[in-house]
């Protein structure tokens, strides 16, 4: 059964991202953590967009979908902004103290910390990017 979100793209609409994933897990009945972890993901990588994806004031949807089966749940976010690979960023040196590390990059480093797989492709001006999260991570 899959689940769509269409959001505008504006930070305005990140309550609304919550609620819609609030729907999901209570549809889906997932754990509170798992939607947690998803929220982070998707609040950070829909911030990037808004902030940085766009050079106009123009009105634009960004698009979220999930699916599932047992045990791993598939996103995948569409928006037509700038090309963006968030595969493609390093993640911060976690092993400095905050007053040592460059600015930014803890979002990514929280995306690659939350989602099991991520992949990013830039087609006909979208960029598409898949993630898997898996629900149950054997020991």
């Amino acid at each position: 059964m899959e689940f769509n979100i269409k959001l505008h793209n504006s930070l305005s609409e990140l309550d609304s991202l919550s609620e819609k994933l609030r729907e999901l897990g209570e549809t889906w009945h997932l754990p509170d953590k798992i939607i947690h972890q998803i929220n982070l993901v998707l609040d950070e990588l829909f911030t990037n967009t808004v902030t940085y994806g766009y050079s106009d004031d123009l009105d634009h949807i960004i698009s979220i979908s999930f699916d599932y089966d047992t045990d791993q749940i598939f996103i995948k976010m569409v928006d037509d902004g700038h090309n963006f690979d968030p595969t493609e960023q390093e993640e911060p040196d976690m092993s400095l103290t905050p007053e040592e590390r460059e600015l930014g990059g803890l979002g990514i480093f929280l995306v690659h910390k939350y989602i099991d797989e991520i992949t990013h492709a830039y087609k006909d001006g979208n960029n598409i990017i898949h993630m898997v999260k898996k629900l149950h991570k054997k020991c």
